[in-house]
Formats: C-alpha cells, sequence, structure tokens
C-alpha cells in the first residue's frame, strides 16, 4: 500500500488483456476487497448524493430512486415535520459507520463525526421516564415531554482494528464483473482457462495505486458499466451500458404448512390511468405511502438485492453481492434484511444490515438504555418519530417516482406534461401489501417505472368485451320457403 501527500492509496496488479484493451482481473489486498463491500452497505440514498455530486454533466439513474431523492430535496423543509427529518433522507444513516471509519479509504462522508446520542435530562432521576436514547437531536421526545437532548457517549466495543468484512484472508481475485474470490494458485490458472485465456501471451500486468478518486469511478461503474474495473481504470470513463432487468420474485406470505398466513395490513391508493394501455400516469398518495417509498432511501443495495431474490439482474452488483455473502465474516440473518413493514400508524423498516448486539436499528433510531454500558436493544418505532412528512398532507406520485406535493401541482398540469387527453384517463383504486412492497423495493432499484413494474397486476382486469357477429342474411326468413 502506498500513500502520498497524506493519502490512502491501495496497489492493485491489473491482468490485462492487451488487445481488447480490457482487464481480465485485479489481484488486491484485503483492504481494497472491504472498499468494494462496503459500496453494498452504503443506503441507496447516500450512492444517489455521492454520485450526483460526482458527475458534473448530466444525471445519473439509478432505477427512479434518484427521482426518490430529488423529490425530498425539492420539496423544501415546509413539507417535512422537521428539519431533521429532511436531513435524515438527504443524509440517511450508514448502520455500519464505526465499522466504515476503519476501511483503507470509506467514501461514506455523511458524518465524518462519531454518532451522537441523546436522552432525556430526567431520565436519571425521573422513573417513568421512557429509557429511550436517540441519535437526532432536539426532535425526538421522552414520554414525559421533555426533549431528549443531553448527549450521552455509546460503547466503543466495536471501534477496534482488525477485520471489518472479511477475516482469515489477506489477498482476492476481482474479476471485471465483480466477482470476488480468495487468491490461490488453483483458482489462477483455472480462472484464466475458464476464461478463455489458454495463451497468455496476449496477457500483460499493470500495477496501479487507487486513492479515492479511484474509488468513486469504481462506485459509478459499478451503476453504469457491466466492465467497471475496465472502465474505471483503463478507459478512465464509464460505458454507460449495463444489463438491467427486473422479475418479481414469487410470492410470499404462506404459512408452515401452505396454508394462508394472517392477511397483513393494507394500504389504498387511488391511480390515475391511461385507458388504452392501462399505464400509470400518477397516484393520489397521502403522507403514509409517502413515508413509506421515503424510507428506500435508508435501505442499502445488499438489502434492496436480498429481498428481490434472483430477480435483480443491475450489471455487476448481484456479483458482488453474492461474493459479499459467501466471504463476509459478518453474520447474516433473515432478520437483517427483512422489507418495509406496514403498521397501523405508519412505516418503518429494518437494517439492511445487523452485525452485533449493539445495532439492532431502527428508523427512528430510537432505542432503549438497557445498562450502565449502554448497548443498544431494538424497540417498536411506531410513534410520532416514524413518520417523515406532515401528517394529512396529499402528494401527487408519478410512475418514476417524482413526488410532488398536491398544492405544487395540479392533475390538468400533470395530463398536460404526459400530453394525454381527459378523456382517455380513469381512477382506478388500489390496495398495497407486503407482496408489493417487496416488489416496489426491487424494482425502484432497477427499472423507470418502478410503481407500474411492481403493482400493474393489481388493477382489476377489463371484462372481455364479447366479438361482434355480423347477422347472416338466413337467420332472416322472408316466410315464401326461400
Amino acid at each position: 500500500m502506498v500513500e502520498s501527500s497524506g493519502e490512502a492509496k491501495m496497489r492493485l496488479r491489473l491482468l490485462v488483456d492487451e488487445e481488447k484493451n480490457k482487464v481480465v482481473w485485479a489481484e488486491a489486498e484485503k483492504d481494497f476487497a472491504e472498499v468494494l463491500f462496503s459500496f453494498l452497505v452504503l443506503p441507496v440514498g447516500t450512492i444517489v448524493r455521492l454520485l450526483e455530486k460526482r458527475i458534473k454533466s448530466g444525471t445519473l439513474v439509478i432505477g427512479c430512486l434518484d427521482n426518490l431523492y430529488r423529490s425530498v430535496s425539492e420539496m423544501g423543509i415546509y413539507y417535512f415535520r422537521t428539519q431533521g427529518c429532511m436531513d435524515r433522507l438527504l443524509f440517511p444513516q450508514n448502520v455500519m459507520e464505526d465499522q466504515c471509519r476503519r476501511l483503507k479509504i470509506n467514501i461514506d462522508d455523511t458524518d465524518n463525526r462519531a454518532t451522537k446520542y441523546f436522552v432525556c435530562p430526567n431520565s436519571e432521576s425521573v422513573e417513568s421516564c421512557c429509557k429511550l436514547y436517540s441519535n437526532i437531536y432536539a426532535t425526538s421526545k421522552c414520554s414525559c415531554g421533555r426533549l431528549m437532548n443531553r448527549e450521552v457517549r455509546s460503547s466503543e466495543e466495536d471501534r477496534v482494528a482488525g477485520s471489518v468484512y472479511v477475516s482469515n484472508h489477506t489477498s482476492f481475485i476481482i474479476t471485471d464483473d465483480m466477482t470476488v474470490a480468495v487468491n490461490s494458485p488453483g483458482l489462477f490458472l483455472n480462472s484464466l482457462k475458464r476464461l478463455g485465456y489458454a495463451d497468455v501471451a496476449k496477457l500483460g500486468e499493470m500495477f496501479l495505486d487507487v486513492g479515492h478518486e479511484e474509488v468513486m469511478s469504481l462506485l459509478e461503474c459499478l451503476f453504469t458499466s457491466d466492465t467497471p474495473l475496465t472502465d474505471a481504470f483503463l478507459r478512465k470513463q464509464s460505458s454507460h451500458v449495463i444489463t438491467k432487468t427486473y422479475q418479481m420474485p414469487a410470492p410470499v406470505g404462506l404459512g408452515n404448512g401452505g396454508e394462508a398466513a394472517e392477511p397483513d395490513p393494507a394500504i389504498t391508493l387511488n391511480v390515475c390511468v391511461r385507458k388504452q394501455d392501462s399505464k400509470f400516469l400518477y397516484f393520489e398518495c397521502g403522507d403514509d405511502f409517502v413515508d413509506l417509498l421515503f424510507t428506500f432511501l435508508g435501505m442499502s443495495v445488499v438489502s434492496v438485492w436480498k429481498n428481490a431474490g434472483d430477480g435483480i439482474i443491475l450489471g455487476c452488483i448481484g456479483n458482488l453481492c453474492r461474493s459479499f455473502k459467501d466471504l463476509s465474516s459478518t453474520e447474516w440473518t433473515d432478520a437483517s434484511f427483512q422489507p418495509p413493514k406496514l403498521y397501523r400508524y405508519g412505516y418503518t423498516y429494518h437494517s439492511s444490515y445487523s452485525h452485533s448486539k449493539r445495532y439492532g436499528f431502527t428508523r427512528n433510531c430510537s432505542r432503549r438504555l438497557e445498562n450502565a454500558s449502554e448497548k443498544l436493544v431494538p424497540v417498536n418505532p411506531v410513534d410520532d418519530n416514524c413518520k417523515f412528512v406532515k401528517e394529512k398532507t396529499r402528494f401527487f406520485l408519478s410512475d418514476d417516482m417524482v413526488i410532488k406535493p398536491w398544492f405544487s401541482t395540479s392533475p390538468i398540469s400533470l395530463l398536460k406534461e404526459l400530453h394525454v387527453r381527459l378523456d382517455d384517463v380513469e381512477m382506478q383504486v388500489i390496495s398495497i401489501r407486503r407482496k408489493e412492497i417487496i416488489n416496489l423495493v426491487g424494482a425502484s432499484l432497477v427499472t423507470p417505472f418502478a410503481l407500474s413494474t411492481a403493482l400493474r397486476k393489481l388493477l382489476p382486469k377489463k371484462p372481455k368485451e364479447e366479438p361482434y357477429l355480423t347477422p347472416s342474411k338466413r337467420s332472416f326468413s322472408s316466410g315464401d320457403g326461400s
């Protein structure tokens, strides 16, 4: 590893097909592999923000999530409950932030300080206080009614030197399609043969020192290229050619033995549909559904991928996620990858990644003080802090997840933008449950029209029209026997 002018650097050895100017693979030490894996635990809102700041011309398209992120910033503080609620969406918290600070290069600039925790000033003296603590300053309220604004220190037990995501291995091979494997002589030879390089004469080697700029370039290419190593390190720009498909996962919700599980809660939406092709034009929705969509910005890439099963093909992200699962020293549990759940009074989501007893995560970031060491355990997040936007606010939502407040536009304006006649539209009512939310999470990362992709099957089927039959001349008798 090389460092110059105080900037951290990581040394890569690239095996290059010199005729095609293509990276066959990169050989790297553990530090680089862990930086790659850190891409997957970043909240998607953070990825959108980092890449939009990097890309000066044009806009980055990550399914519909870039539109969702911009909707937050363009909506303005008026429609949010507090400035803190808006900031939590524009700068979502990485639940692995303590671990990411141990990376050789950490691109997450959301907060370079340690996360701060706040409790009620009465928590030690008043027995009736709720004994919760939050990392949202001057927003959360204790059960006694006072603001939770007294800062406390958290345990430092996770901030120790050592592996972040992988352990017991020091050298890795990363192919151009972002498959990461432990380096070995057998893997080296077998991979060359599998890739069609029996003749090694056209292969060359080069060494590269990778710093922050190169890591950011690689993150961009991960979402815009099927050959991210080649585009980031040889061509110095993304090809913007990437394979993207989304197939909805199999239905969920059956209990043991195949019997139907208890029905989960539903939310009802009004959707404006074009008659001729059943295309979704816009939705009319309230604060509860908008809050649900906004929680997507806090989910990590690996969480979205896990929830979508094998339904996501997004360039090389699937290969990196599978490698992460195979090589990570961190425990993966089913509870770590639950999709957003519908609650009676609002929405929340589980952590995209859970790795220790300390970080059981819920979106409002309230936890219970368990003992003097201040370990964290999750609590039911269904309270006032579960809301982002103001209650009883109405919104328009487009098929590509652009959200506009009710009073900032009108149905007529939306139809004019879409060049649709009024006599070609109709309103439909659909109910969304857990299965549709899972579909929507996966589609939002991949497709430009996530809502129609995930929800179109909810539209009532149109009755089949009876074919018009021309009466036969012989069906009318003239009465003369002819």
